[in-house]
C-alpha cells in the first residue's frame, strides 16, 4: 500500500489559505520538530495523551545542567505546550534516564535521575530517582522538583514505570549501597504521596554487582505490579520475578522466583490480563541466543514449560526481545535475528496456553539490505502488534555519511504484514535517527518519536503519526470523511477546516485499494458550511468501491483522503418509489437491473390507459433514472389525479404509485 498523504503539505497550504488564519495542523514529511533547541536532545520516550496524541519526554542539554523536558503533541501534530518543551523538575542538577507513562487524565507521570555527585573512582553516579506528573496542559502537579521516591543516601538509578490503576504509579529502580545491589519499589499515588514508606520496600536483597540492568515493570491489575530482572546472584545472570501486592507486600519466594535455568538477560513483560505475566527473555543454554517466553499467574507459578518456550527454531543468533500483549494471556514477541550477515527483524505469536502460533521459525518484520536495529513494539488493539526501527537501506553512502531512516509495520495476529513489505518509511531525511519510541493513537495507528541528526551541529527530537492503514499522516485541513452504501447510492462524506471559494473537488473510484482509479465525471456534491458529500449511484450491485477524493485549486491538486472498501448488496430487480411524491410538476423514477433486458417503462392512469411510455429497449445492468415531466404523450399537462408507473423487464413486472397534485 502507498502511503496517502492526506492533505496538503504546509508550503501548499499557506499558498492556498493566504487569506485565512492559520491552520493548525502540523504533521509533515519526515516527521515534525518536536524540540530544535540549542543543545543536545537525546532519548525520547513517549506516551498516549488519551486523545489521539502524545506525550514526548528526553533527556536535554539546553542549558549548563542536563536536564529532562516534555512536550504534547496533538492528534493533528500541533505542539501544545511551550515551545521546545516544559522542564521537568527543578534546575540545578542533571538528570538522566528519563522515563515516561501516560496518567489517565490526558497528562503524564516521569520518573528519572536527579544526579547528585559523580565520582570518577566509582562504579555509579550518585543519582536519585525522582518523579512528577504533569497535567494536559504541560502544568507540574507535584512539588518542582519532583518527588523523591527515596530519601536514603544509596544510588538509585534506571527508574522504571507501571500504572497503579489508581491514577498513580509503581517505581521500580536499581539501589546500590557499597558492593550490593538491590531492586527496590515505590508506590505513587496519584497526588504524589509516597505509599510505601519513605524508601520504598525492597523487592530483591542482592541480585549481585551488574545483575539488575534489565529490570522492568508491568501491573498486576490490582494496584500492584510484577517485577522481572537479571540477577547474578549465584554468578550467572538470571531471569527472577517479584509480585508485590497493593500495600507493598511481596507475594511470592522472597527475593523472587528464579524463571531460567541457565544463563539469560534482557527480560520484558506485559501483564496477561488476569494478574499474571507474559515474560520474554534472551536466553543462553544453547551454543547462541535465543528467544524464550513464560507465563507466570498471579500465584507465582510458571503457566507453561519449565524453561519456558522457545519462540524460535533458527539456527541464528536472536537478541534484545521486546513483547506485546494480545489479550486473555497471549503475546506477540519481536526481536532482532541475524539470519543471514546482517540483522533483520522477526516476530513470533504466543497463544495463552503457550503454542507457537505463527511459522516456527516467526515470520520477518523486515529483511530489507542493511542490519535493522533498535526495533521496539506495541500492541496495535486489534490483535496484532506496531513494530517502528531504524533502519540503513537508503543510505546511499554506507559508510560516509551515515544516513537512519525511520521505519514502521504493523502485524495482525494471523502474522500478516498489513503494510507495504518490510515496513511503511516514517522519515528519509538526512543523516541519522536512533532511539525510536512510539505510543498508541487509540485508533489502532501509532505516534513515533526519535533522535535526529539532521541538523548535524546537534541531535534534535522529531516525531511523525502513522494511521491504522499504515498512511504516513501530513499537515492536515480534513476533520473527518466516511463511505458508505446508502441503499440506491453510495454516500461519500467528508468535512474540512477551512476552503477556498475557488477550490474544487475530483472524485475516484476504483474496484481494487490500489487502483486503478477512474475519476468520476460531474459528481454529485452537496455542500452544508465545510461539510461535503458526493452520491455516486452509477456502481455495480454485489461490488466493492474504494474511493479518493483530491482537492484543486487552479493547476494544483493535492490528495485529502481514500476510503476503506464500500461494499454494495447483491439487488434484485427493483423500481424505486418516485420523489417527490405526491409532485407537481415532475418527479424522478429510479430503476435498478440485476442485469441486461429490455425493458418498457411507461406511466398508466387510474384506468388503466397509457399516458406515456418513459423507456424501451435494452438496459444494460445497474441502476438508471428518468423523470416525469407530468404530461402525456402529447405533451399536454396530465390533470391531478393518481398515476402507476409499471416496469416490464424480461419475465418481470414492478409497479408503483404516485399522485399528481396540480
Amino acid at each position: 500500500m502507498n502511503a496517502r498523504v492526506i492533505c496538503a503539505t504546509l508550503a501548499f497550504a499557506t499558498l492556498l489559505f493566504a487569506a485565512a488564519p492559520p491552520v493548525e495542523a502540523a504533521w509533515i514529511p519526515d516527521g515534525i520538530a518536536v524540540c530544535q533547541a540549542i543543545g543536545e536532545q537525546s532519548y525520547p520516550v513517549i506516551a498516549s495523551d488519551g486523545a489521539g496524541g502524545a506525550i514526548i519526554a528526553w533527556h536535554d542539554a539546553q542549558g549548563v545542567n542536563e536536564q529532562i523536558f516534555a512536550q504534547r503533541i496533538g492528534a493533528q501534530g500541533d505542539p501544545l505546550w511551550a515551545a521546545d518543551g516544559v522542564p521537568i523538575g527543578a534546575s540545578g542538577n542533571s538528570a538522566i534516564e528519563q522515563q515516561i507513562m501516560e496518567d489517565g487524565a490526558g497528562g503524564a507521570i516521569i520518573a528519572w535521575c536527579r544526579v547528585r555527585s559523580t565520582n570518577p573512582d566509582s562504579l555509579w553516579y550518585d543519582t536519585q530517582v525522582r518523579v512528577q506528573r504533569i497535567d494536559a496542559d504541560g502544568t507540574p502537579l507535584w512539588p518542582a522538583a519532583g518527588r523523591a521516591v527515596c530519601s536514603t543516601g544509596s544510588s538509585q538509578s534506571l527508574p522504571r514505570l507501571a500504572p497503579d490503576g489508581s491514577g498513580g504509579a509503581i517505581v521500580v529502580w536499581r539501589d546500590v549501597s557499597g558492593d550490593i545491589e538491590r531492586i527496590y519499589a515505590q508506590r505513587v499515588s496519584s497526588d504524589g504521596s509516597l505509599l510505601w514508606g519513605s524508601n520504598g520496600v525492597c523487592v530483591c536483597s542482592d541480585a549481585g554487582i551488574g545483575g539488575t540492568t534489565h529490570h522492568q515493570v508491568t501491573s498486576d491489575g490490582s494496584e500492584g505490579a510484577i517485577i522481572v530482572w537479571d540477577d547474578a546472584r549465584d554468578g550467572s545472570s538470571r531471569i527472577y520475578a517479584q509480585r508485590i501486592e497493593a500495600s507493598g507486600s511481596a507475594m511470592w519466594t522472597i527475593d523472587g522466583i528464579c524463571l531460567t535455568p541457565t544463563s539469560s538477560a534482557e527480560a520484558r513483560l506485559v501483564p496477561d490480563g488476569i494478574g499474571g505475566a507474559v515474560i520474554a527473555w534472551q536466553d543462553y543454554r544453547a551454543d547462541n541466543p535465543k528467544i524464550f517466553v513464560q507465563r507466570i499467574d498471579a500465584n507465582g507459578i510458571p503457566a507453561w514449560a519449565s524453561g519456558g518456550i522457545q519462540v524460535c527454531t533458527a539456527e541464528s543468533d536472536q537478541w534484545t526481545p521486546r513483547i506485546a500483549s494480545v489479550g486473555a494471556g497471549g503475546a506477540i514477541v519481536g526481536w532482532s535475528d541475524l539470519r543471514g550477515s546482517l540483522w533483520d527483524l522477526y516476530a513470533q505469536r504466543i497463544s495463552p496456553s503457550g503454542a507457537v502460533l505463527w511459522n516456527a521459525e516467526g515470520i520477518p518484520v523486515c529483511a530489507a539490505p542493511g542490519s535493522q536495529y533498535e526495533m521496539e513494539m506495541i500492541s496495535d488493539g486489534a490483535g496484532g502488534a506496531i513494530f517502528a526501527w531504524g533502519d540503513p537501506r537508503d543510505n546511499p553512502e554506507p559508510l560516509s555519511p551515515e544516513k537512519i531512516s525511520i521505519y514502521a509495520q504493523r502485524i495482525d495476529g494471523s502474522g500478516l504484514p498489513l503494510w507495504i513489505p518490510d515496513g511503511m518509511l516514517l522519515c528519509g531525511a538526512s543523516n541519522y535517527r536512533e532511539e525510536p519510541d512510539l505510543a498508541s493513537n487509540g485508533q489502532g495507528g501509532a505516534i513515533v518519536a526519535w533522535m535526529d541528526g539532521r541538523a548535524v551541529s546537534n541531535n534534535d527530537i522529531y516525531a511523525q503519526a502513522i494511521d491504522i492503514a499504515g498512511n504516513t499522516i501530513v499537515a492536515t485541513l480534513l476533520r473527518n470523511y466516511s463511505a458508505a452504501f446508502a441503499g440506491t447510492v453510495i454516500e461519500i462524506a467528508w468535512e474540512l477546516s477551512q476552503i477556498d471559494d475557488g477550490a474544487e473537488f475530483k472524485v475516484s473510484r476504483g474496484l481494487e485499494e490500489a487502483g486503478p482509479f477512474e475519476e468520476i465525471a460531474s459528481p454529485r456534491i452537496s455542500r452544508a458550511g465545510l461539510s461535503y458529500s458526493c452520491l455516486d449511484g452509477a456502481f455495480e450491485a454485489g461490488e466493492t468501491y474504494w474511493y479518493r477524493v483530491a482537492l484543486r485549486v487552479g493547476a494544483d491538486e493535492v490528495e485529502l483522503f481514500k476510503t476503506g472498501p464500500v461494499a454494495t448488496p447483491a439487488m434484485p430487480l427493483t423500481l424505486y418509489q418516485n420523489a417527490p411524491n405526491p409532485f407537481n410538476p415532475s418527479t424522478t423514477i429510479t430503476v435498478f437491473l440485476p442485469e441486461r433486458c429490455f425493458v418498457d417503462l411507461a406511466i398508466y392512469d387510474a384506468t388503466g390507459r397509457l399516458v406515456k411510455r418513459l423507456g424501451e429497449g435494452h438496459r444494460e445492468k445497474g441502476a438508471w433514472t428518468v423523470t416525469w415531466n407530468g404530461r402525456n404523450s402529447g405533451d399536454s399537462p396530465a390533470s391531478s389525479g393518481i398515476y402507476f408507473c409499471r416496469l416490464d423487464a424480461g419475465s418481470f413486472s414492478r409497479t408503483i404509485k404516485m399522485v399528481l397534485v396540480r
